[in-house]
């Protein structure tokens, strides 16, 4: 049996027309894949905002030699078929997308700087023309992806305290956050994996874990965004200055342990075993592959994390600037 080749290709564009490629997509992708489907491959077109800058991403797999070009090929077939969505619906769409953001969303959003606005209907028609008729065009590897690093991370987000719509009693996150390095090797990525485990995500395994049993949270959320260059930890409760304090203490306070930390590594790959088996290998590495432009497998993680050790992740706390953020729906 002949074996598949699977490759993600990739490419930018303007990041004023996020909302209209994230609309044109979820409007048509399914002409796309199905059209690809046809010819023997599987497929997923999405956007993503990498290091402050959108890309398009396409994930391609086939028994076929080149998935580039039968990628290309699906491309020139379907864009005939295409639905050109018009200027009200367009409109609906981010309208609707603004409303609906999680407490989350909007949390991180406002770290970024990120405003969802419509385009005007005249700059609207004209960006979807200039779409449609390059949809063939410019698309690369993801290992020939060229970013100024330094320039977006210093672009992309805020480096300041951010309390907005903080009613007492109301939705809201609480935590903090900072900028991670643009710099990154996959020995610092891990480590911030780690850390994430360390602080702790929803119900269970977090430092808010005491705040959870009380009652007093909803839930906790740790994350590092290695797309946006920042990590982010806190609590989605109802606002109270009580509680911003209780979660800088958390936060601050908390101290690292070595067992602490080969825990964290533990679940790190039990997250990444798990990814493995429900979305594959190309799926679940392309972070990886996006940040450090080069392939990467399970064995190559699983060797570098047994290599972390506890002076190296509190070494990662001696060189950042913390800012405080609460923000209610």
């Amino acid at each position: 049996m002949k074996s598949a080749n699977d490759t993600i290709l990739v490419r930018e564009f303007k990041s004023n027309i996020v909302d209209l490629m994230l609309f044109f997509i979820s409007i048509n992708k399914h002409i796309f894949e199905y059209n690809n489907f046809l010819n023997g491959l599987i497929c997923s077109w999405n956007v993503k905002i990498f290091q402050g800058f959108p890309i398009e991403i396409i994930m391609g797999i086939t028994n076929k030699n080149d998935v580039f070009g039968e990628i290309i090929k699906a491309f020139a077939h379907s864009t005939n078929q295409f639905v050109n969505p018009n200027y009200e619906q367009y409109a609906q769409y981010v309208a609707n997308k603004s409303e609906s953001e999680s407490i989350i969303k909007k949390a991180i959003n406002h770290v970024l700087d990120y405003k969802c606005n419509a385009l005007e209907e005249e700059q609207y028609n004209r960006q979807l023309l200039n779409l449609r008729n390059n949809l063939c065009n410019d698309w690369l590897s993801i290992y020939d992806l060229k970013i100024n690093r330094h320039e977006s991370i210093e672009s992309a987000h805020s480096k300041r305290d951010i309390e907005i719509n903080t009613n007492m009693g109301s939705l809201a996150f609480i935590g903090q956050y900072w900028r991670t390095n643009n710099d990154v090797s996959l020995e610092y990525i891990l480590a911030y994996r780690v850390i994430e485990k360390i602080f702790g995500f929803g119900d269970s395994y977090s430092i808010y874990s005491s705040l959870r049993n009380s009652g007093q949270i909803y839930s906790a959320y740790s994350a590092y965004l290695s797309d946006d260059n920042m990590f982010i930890t806190g609590v989605i409760c109802n606002y109270s200055k009580d509680m911003e304090c209780r979660c800088d203490e958390l936060i601050e306070n908390h101290k690292i342990s070595s067992e602490m930390i080969e825990i964290a590594k533990s679940r790190v790959l039990q997250d990444i075993q798990f990814s493995l088996f429900s979305f594959g290998a190309k799926y679940t590495f392309m972070q990886y592959e996006l940040l450090l432009l080069k392939k990467i497998d399970f064995q190559t993680i699983v060797k570098q994390i047994g290599k972390l050790s506890t002076p190296q992740i509190i070494e990662i706390f001696r060189n950042i600037d913390v800012y405080k953020i609460s923000v209610g729906g």
